[in-house]
């Protein structure tokens, strides 16, 4: 690892405990909610655009990594500003930890931290967070999509295994650590992976900066779970310099899975509000923007 991307290491996850805020002028601020779950206070945070659509609106969630927090989140996806132009409601959920607001997991199978150690039930804890927005907004539950970074990748995954709340995920820098999933309905799945990726490695494994030691499965391994559930029959490849991608379309209910391999990328959001973890990133990969186009085709 070289000392450029240990020093970006140290900074993004000062950043976690830091919280850079989101800031825009043009843009109103996000609010931050409450909710009480198996007698624990949960929060999260969730932005509103102006003249949102009295009827069906989509609804879309972004999980924050390991050790991070919805605020650092929203700085570093810049959800809001997509949210604002094509009109959904975004909501950036808090993980637990020991401390309230800072160094916050989620319980995703065999990862990490507080949240495993403790058995959060993160799952009820987003579909609380679903039916609470339902009392509020009118909501199209078949226009309810996840994201997330790392371990937030990795909820987004388990959510697409444990719920039928879900049309699409997609997990950035995200993996699964085994296939006993048993996906509820048919639901579209991306994954974007770095081919440098030393906490989530794409080939599987542990990984030399991994928060946990538990092994996670190679990201081509996970791919193929995912258009065998669905169910697939066709799969197109696109090679290109930088981000290779697999997808398959002909797959059940109209759903869509589809890898996009990230040659140059460590462990990062790809041009994102954030440093690279590598000296050798492309930024031409605006992940936010290739996620949103992801969800909205479904």
């Amino acid at each position: 690892m070289s000392k450029f991307s240990i020093l970006g290491l140290i900074i993004f996850l000062l950043g976690c405990v830091t919280e850079p805020k989101f800031q825009s002028s043009q843009l109103k601020d996000s609010v931050q909610k409450k909710i009480n779950i198996n007698n624990r206070i949960r929060n999260y945070r969730i932005y509103i655009p102006e003249n949102l659509g009295t009827k069906q609106n989509k609804l879309v969630f972004v999980f924050h990594g390991g050790m991070g927090t919805a605020e650092f989140m929203e700085y570093i996806s810049g959800f809001n500003r997509i949210a604002e132009r094509e009109k959904f409601i975004v909501v950036y959920p808090n993980g637990t930890g020991k401390a309230e607001n800072k160094f916050l997991t989620w319980n995703s199978w065999k990862c990490c931290g507080y949240a495993l150690e403790k058995k959060v039930d993160d799952v009820k804890y987003i579909q609380a967070i679903i039916n609470e927005i339902k009392e509020n907004y009118s909501i199209d539950s078949s226009r309810i999509f996840a994201t997330g970074f790392s371990n937030g990748g990795m909820m987004s995954l388990k959510l697409a295994c444990d719920t039928n709340d879900f049309r699409a995920v997609a997990s950035v820098g995200g993996s699964m650590f085994h296939l006993d999933c048993k996906p509820k309905k048919s639901v579209s799945v991306l994954l974007i992976n770095g081919r440098k990726d030393m906490v989530v490695p794409y080939s599987g494994g542990v990984g030399t900066n991994s928060l946990t030691k538990s092994a996670k499965l190679p990201i081509e391994k996970v791919y193929e779970f995912w258009r065998e559930q669905n169910q697939c029959e066709n799969e197109t490849k696109i090679e290109d310099e930088f981000n290779p991608v697999q997808y398959s379309k002909t797959c059940n209910d109209k759903t869509e899975v589809r890898l996009v391999e990230m040659k140059l990328e460590a462990h990062t959001w790809p041009s994102g509000n954030n440093l690279y973890l590598s000296d050798e990133s492309n930024d031409s990969f605006k992940t936010s923007e290739e996620i949103w186009k992801f969800f909205s085709k479904q």
